[in-house]
């Protein structure tokens, strides 16, 4: 019994700091691509209140990685785990509490500049067809910013994106 709870702790303690290997995090970034998104994830852990969180992640506006579209330092993920080992659709929501976003400015080229976005906390739901954001908060340049949405067929986010990024639009400068 004493190994069984010294094993169990070691587990815990691992999967807090170590987090879980490439092959958790490949799951999930299928898991991400069902819905139209393309991440990329630096490191997935298990925190004894919070549940599975990944961390260190860049959303993309498609497979090849070109244009980034944010950044985000952490969030808590809603798993249907019974589902996941199945090979169906697994994630239910994901939450975001207390994430940092940095979003670019300019798709074509994600290093001139970045918005950042504090303190953002959102439930997004993800139901087949559509996502949903309940409650978003968020501070950007010191107001607060309230928000819902709901994202019809993220799977043609891609090309969304790619017309605002070769739109011409001469409010570039007002931007910056």
């Amino acid at each position: 019994l004493a190994l069984v709870c010294a094993g169990l702790t070691w587990l815990g303690w691992y999967g807090y700091t170590k987090g879980l290997g490439r092959h958790w995090r490949s799951l999930l970034e299928k898991e991400f691509a069902r819905y139209g998104l393309y991440i990329d994830i630096g490191k997935i852990t298990l925190d004894p209140f919070r549940g599975l969180i990944a961390r260190d992640i860049q959303i993309f506006n498609n497979e090849q990685e070109e244009n980034l579209l944010a950044e985000i330092n952490q969030v808590s993920l809603d798993i249907n785990y019974a589902n996941l080992f199945q090979h169906g659709p697994a994630l239910n929501s994901v939450d975001l509490s207390g994430a940092t976003l940095l979003v670019p400015l300019n798709f074509r080229s994600p290093q001139s500049g970045k918005v950042r976005v504090t303190d953002f906390h959102a439930r997004i739901y993800l139901f087949p067809g559509r996502i949903e954001v309940r409650q978003a908060s968020a501070h950007l340049y010191g107001i607060r910013i309230n928000a819902a949405a709901t994202l019809i067929h993220p799977q043609n986010i891609s090309t969304a994106v790619a017309a605002v990024t070769n739109d011409p639009d001469p409010s570039d400068a007002t931007v910056k």
